[in-house]
């Protein structure tokens, strides 16, 4: 039985087709295969992979983190978690899709066609170089990558997420500045080490405490005597072995059983320790200029402004509301960055930011039990 199970969990890459699970939080309806959505919706497929290390990335041992399994977000919702492929619906229109992997992932705009489909193909590291101290945010989102088949679009406005590989100057209207804000997080290993259930080595010691030793046959006993209370034994420990095993085939193959198994194929291709119900995300950085909030994500921020003197503060969020009600939360003035900019007329400054962000999952993997953050600027005007 052990080992039926350990099949079901594991799927070589490139040997075996498996899916996305639906995020249960987020809402969306996530299916093997699109059918018609109608009018007014449509489909995005992604195809979630990941590769043995970023390019140019020396493949480290243990002393390198792995990432968490990947986050598909759209529109800063989270929608779908896992390795493999899946089809979510929604309504037709720009949408911007996001990929979290225990850092700040790649990301990128797509038009969602009414009553069709956009295709979308998302790749992460196998090991993630997150040491950020001292290095520019670009070699950061260069171990992601994430490739819109068809129907790519841009924002356009007074702010817009620009894909970090491009480095054209943008333009600017006369009286105007560019402000790019280029913010990334990456989420610290956690120290727990904690298994759901029993472990091996508990199972071990309780096997050895409740073992008892072999009872040599009396002289003149008949076999039912030798046995005794043995044999009633073994026949009642056979049937409940047996009755589990009918209960846990039931299971396996019941609707529900298979949606837990195509949700765990591909979560230990990363060894995570503990696999929470409801997979943490972060939500997007809070940038405000002067008094007004102003749009951001996790990604290369550019914004147009009035050319001139301007406070920008950029602070880490709080946890998702979702799942961070009984969340232990210390987020202090290191969780936040504060810059008095002076923007001329036509040109454009840049700052790099990194955060690092602590998370624990709360004992039922429902939720956070604990979230704490740090953020500093990589590069910033005069530093």
């Amino acid at each position: 039985m052990p080992g039926l199970i350990r099949r079901l969990r594991h799927v070589p890459t490139g040997e075996r087709e498996y899916w996305l699970a639906a995020h249960p939080v987020g809402g969306f309806d996530v299916r093997e295969r699109g059918r018609n959505p109608g009018p007014g919706r449509g489909l995005i497929a992604v195809r979630s992979a990941y590769r043995s290390a970023a390019s140019g990335a020396v493949t480290g041992p243990q002393d390198r983190p792995r990432p968490y399994t990947p986050l598909v977000l759209i529109d800063g919702r989270p929608a779908a978690t896992g390795f493999g492929t899946g089809v979510i619906e929604v309504e037709s229109g720009l949408r911007l899709v996001q990929v979290q992997c225990g850092a700040s992932g790649a990301y990128a705009h797509v038009e969602v066609p009414s009553a069709g489909r956009v295709e979308v193909s998302s790749t992460v590291p196998r090991w993630l170089d997150h040491r950020t101290t001292g290095r520019r945010t670009s070699g950061f989102h260069g171990q992601f990558e994430i490739d819109p088949r068809s129907g790519e679009s841009e924002a356009s406005g007074p702010w817009r997420a620009v894909d970090p590989g491009d480095s054209r100057r943008p333009g600017s209207e006369p009286g105007t500045a560019v402000l790019r804000l280029d913010l990334a997080y990456v989420q610290r290993p956690s120290e727990e080490d904690v298994e759901f259930g029993v472990s091996v080595s508990e199972l071990a010691d309780r096997a050895r405490g409740e073992r008892r030793g072999p009872r040599g046959p009396k002289p003149f006993e008949t076999l039912g005597e030798q046995l005794g209370e043995d044999a009633r034994d073994l026949a009642e420990g056979q049937r409940r072995i047996w009755s589990e095993h009918r209960a846990a085939q039931k299971e396996i193959w019941s609707a529900s059983g298979k949606d837990k198994a195509r949700a765990m194929r591909g979560l230990d291709l990363l060894g995570e320790s503990r696999r929470p119900q409801v997979r943490p995300w972060v939500d997007p950085p809070r940038v405000t200029v002067g008094d007004s909030a102003v749009p951001a994500i996790w990604g290369v921020n550019e914004y147009r402004f009035a050319a001139g003197a301007h406070l920008i503060e950029v602070a880490v969020p709080p946890p998702p509301e979702p799942i961070g009600r009984g969340a232990e939360v210390s987020l202090g003035g290191d969780a936040r960055l504060l810059f008095e900019l002076e923007l001329p007329e036509g040109t454009m400054t840049t700052i790099e930011a990194i955060a690092e962000i602590a998370m624990t999952i709360d004992a039922a993997g429902t939720g956070l039990a604990s979230y704490a953050a740090t953020i500093g600027a990589v590069f910033a005007p005069g530093a």
